[in-house]
């Protein structure tokens, strides 16, 4: 059998792996080539050379990845009971569903648990609020001379309710043998994509600038952007200390939701079509700094014909962005286009 999506999955558990012979006898698999690239990336200390693809007949009832599939076999069908799991699991189990550390507030559910009461809580928590059916197990790979296996994976992080990111997540889980049962557990995400499960339970300052940008891609409106903004909202985008008066009214101070949306109008002045998000970080717990590059360019074609930068600091307090500061990278240039 292969390790494959089947498609037909129930909303509360994740597709059924059949035995993972078939997904690593090609001495190439492309699965073992993605686990190493993702712990590159991710920057777990693993001997990469030591992947081994052995061909189906390396694989033996009580392997360390046979092992390791039935765990992933039990949990899409029959699910873990208190009768299972002595048979699956060593007493002193350690599943470790740690919190990203780029996220502020940090879901309950996210902690170490261990042994099988551990176990049947966590699987409790995270079928209460997660729903697994995009869940695939994509690659299985058991780190040579050693009693891990590493298992690729990957998943739309979508909760009960159905809120969901919309894009598929990667993982590398870690797993530990002994004999005929797994001792321990660890998942892992690339930095890109540190937090984006927890921010979907809690949202963090990040990830409601990232639902700001979205929405502000499609059009601001006084409904949907009061759960992104807060009522006493501070938008400064006025022009550096010294500089030219703003011949436009894109460059000034505006408050609240209103003033958000009266913004909105003198952007229509532009062209964004070169706008770029470079990248975000948190740098408190309720800021976060913002690099943007774009061409100034107008609606009516008049362009700098250059690329600029512009930082923002986004201030997010109890889920809503309370105040936006924005230093333009060369605003004499801009300005001049009207």
């Amino acid at each position: 059998h292969h390790v494959q999506d089947s498609g037909q999955v129930t909303s509360s558990s994740p597709r059924t792996p059949q035995h993972p012979s078939g997904m690593i006898a090609p001495a190439k698999t492309t699965a073992v080539t993605r686990v190493a690239a993702l712990l590159t990336t991710i920057g777990i200390v693993a001997t990469i050379a030591s992947f081994t693809t052995p061909s189906a007949s390396a694989f033996t009832a009580e392997s360390p990845a046979d092992v390791v599939a039935t765990m992933y076999k039990t949990w899409s069908t029959t699910g873990f009971t208190k009768d299972n799991l002595p048979a699956l699991i060593t007493d002193d189990y350690k599943l470790s569903f740690a919190c990203s550390p780029f996220v502020a507030s940090c879901p309950a559910l996210y902690k170490e648990y261990s042994g099988v009461d551990g176990f049947l809580e966590w699987q409790a928590a995270t079928n209460a609020v997660f729903d697994f059916k995009s869940f695939q197990m994509v690659g299985i790979a058991p780190l040579a001379g050693t009693n891990k296996v590493l298992v690729e994976a990957s998943f739309i992080p979508t909760l009960v309710g159905g809120k969901t990111t919309g894009e598929r997540l990667h993982q590398v889980h870690e797993w530990t043998v002994v004999g005929t049962k797994v001792s321990s557990f660890s998942a892992y995400v690339k930095t890109a994509d540190a937090g984006v499960q927890e921010n979907l339970l809690e949202p963090s300052p990040a990830s409601v600038v990232d639902a700001a940008f979205a929405q502000w891609a499609k059009g601001f409106t006084a409904e949907n952007a009061a759960p992104l903004f807060s009522d006493d909202y501070v938008l400064d985008f006025t022009p550096p200390p010294g500089s030219a008066p703003p011949k436009s009214k894109f460059y000034g101070k505006y408050t609240g939701i209103a003033g958000l949306l009266e913004w909105q109008t003198y952007c229509s002045e532009f062209d964004f079509s070169s706008f770029k998000m470079e990248g975000r970080s948190a740098i408190s717990p309720t800021e976060v700094l913002v690099e943007i590059s774009y061409i100034p360019t107008l609606k009516s074609g008049k362009t700098t014909g250059k690329r600029v930068s512009d930082v923002q600091k986004w201030t997010v307090v109890g889920g809503k962005a309370t105040a936006f500061k924005v230093w333009p990278g060369d605003y004499a240039a801009a300005n001049d286009l009207f």
